[in-house]
């Protein structure tokens, strides 16, 4: 009776050793059989309008990993031209993923010899346990810049 015991117990033990080796051999292989998540997607249209400004950001966003983000804006700005050279016209896309900092982008409003221009930016960073990425275009317009004041849209919310 006892060598059975021992017969089933090594053999138990060699299946034990196996399964647990395959099962090693698998994750350094294949990696760890951890489910991932699909990317969220996510987009729209925001824009600043005042007199003698007009800014819209065409927004798309997508989720990167467990938490972080990828932004993509195409900014259109039509602001009035200035009456001398010394006035300062811009526009500028903000965002953020929550708690994270701010993040911002600008540019000229009008292109050389126009009254409108475009641009585009990409950016990255971290999202909140809300999931939510916050984005707002917005224009400068005053005398010698820094003096004048910035013009903020209403916040998109994207959620991710």
């Amino acid at each position: 009776m006892q060598k059975r015991r021992t017969a089933r117990s090594r053999l138990a033990r060699l299946l034990r050793g196996t399964a647990c080796g395959i099962a090693a051999l698998s994750a350094v292989v294949c990696g760890p059989a951890v489910p991932t998540a699909a990317a969220a997607t996510g987009g729209g249209t925001v824009r600043y309008y005042t007199k003698g400004y007009d800014v819209t950001g065409y927004v798309t966003a997508e989720s990167v990993g467990d938490n972080g983000y990828r932004i993509s804006v195409r900014l259109v700005g039509e602001c009035d031209r200035p009456a001398t050279g010394a006035t300062t016209r811009e526009m500028a896309v903000r965002w953020g993923g929550g708690r994270e900092s701010w993040k911002r982008s600008k540019t000229d409003c009008n292109a050389p010899n126009a009254t409108y221009n475009t641009a585009d930016y990409t950016g990255t960073g971290r999202l909140d346990g809300t999931r939510i990425l916050h984005v707002e275009v917005g224009a400068f317009g005053g005398g010698f810049s820094p003096f004048g004041s910035w013009g903020w849209s209403p916040r998109l919310r994207i959620p991710l």
